[in-house]
């Protein structure tokens, strides 16, 4: 099958035809289109909206991001600090891993 809306072929497991049999769209595609329409609706709903005195709320909602903002940031400094460490501890594995291949890679000699 191929997706209509990527051009992707798929397996038919991996894919959906709407009711009316008249296109094909892969999960791949299904799945972007659903992240897209969750990200319009929070951005509908984070729109600053005048009250009845008529001043908007931009104040309230321009400290909100840059809180959440912050907390990402933090989030994101400790996975990296997590893969960094990660990746020297595989690094070590990798080179005992190595060493033990050139040991074994060279047979005892034997003496008569």
């Amino acid at each position: 099958m191929t997706c209509d809306q990527c051009n992707q072929s798929c397996h038919s497991q991996c894919s959906t035809i709407d009711k009316k049999g008249l296109y094909v769209k892969c999960n791949g595609c299904l799945g972007s289109e659903q992240q897209l329409q969750i990200i319009q609706e929070v951005h509908r709903v984070k729109t600053p909206q005048n009250n009845s005195k008529g001043k908007s709320n931009t104040q309230t909602e321009s400290n909100s991001p840059k809180v959440d903002l912050n907390v990402k940031m933090s989030e994101l400094r400790e996975k990296e600090l997590k893969l960094r460490k990660w990746e020297s501890e595989l690094k070590v594995k990798e080179k005992t891993i190595e060493e033990r291949k050139k040991i074994r890679s060279f047979p005892p000699t034997l003496k008569n």
